[in-house]
């Protein structure tokens, strides 16, 4: 019981991380809000599955939680903002808030579409790092040293 009262409470305050951040920036309470349920299902339907598997082999460490958190944050990203666009001759220009500049010409990326690309992929990657190390730390509090993830091998005692 209390191994799944651990990973309930983990999961809130680990789908807490993005609203916090997002939620500050912004007067409405909406943004943090679809920031809260986006990462929360992306926490059930991705980052739990991972946990259970590392908890099977033992493998639940903070850095294991952190890296795949890395890995699990930045893949939307990744997929939704990739520069290259199913149309080949189209242009994207963005105000950076100095001047116009090309995301991408005729279907090609330019060098600030890979950096804009790159900056918002790893921002969404440490976003996923922090919220994973916040879980393994609730996690790790509520279960306690005693209920170590990891295999124990002890040999038999010779009498």
């Amino acid at each position: 019981m209390r191994q799944i009262l651990a990973i309930a409470v983990a999961v809130l305050v680990a789908a807490l991380v993005p609203p916090i951040y997002f939620g500050f920036h912004m007067r409405f309470y909406w943004p943090g809000l679809l920031a809260f349920g986006l990462a929360l299902l992306w926490i059930v339907l991705l980052g739990l599955p991972v946990f259970f598997v590392f908890k099977h082999r033992g493998w639940v460490r903070w850095w294991s939680a952190t890296a795949s958190g890395f890995f699990l944050g930045a893949a939307p990203m990744a997929l939704l903002a990739w520069p290259y666009g199913p149309i080949s001759n189209s242009n994207f220009r963005v105000w950076d808030g100095h001047r116009m500049v090309d995301y991408a010409v005729h279907g090609i990326p330019t060098h600030a579409g890979w950096v804009q690309y790159i900056q918002a992929t790893g921002g969404m990657s440490l976003m996923g790092a922090v919220s994973a190390a916040i879980f393994w730390i609730v996690w790790r509090l509520i279960v306690g040293p005693n209920q170590s993830s990891k295999r124990t091998r002890e040999k038999p005692r010779a009498a």
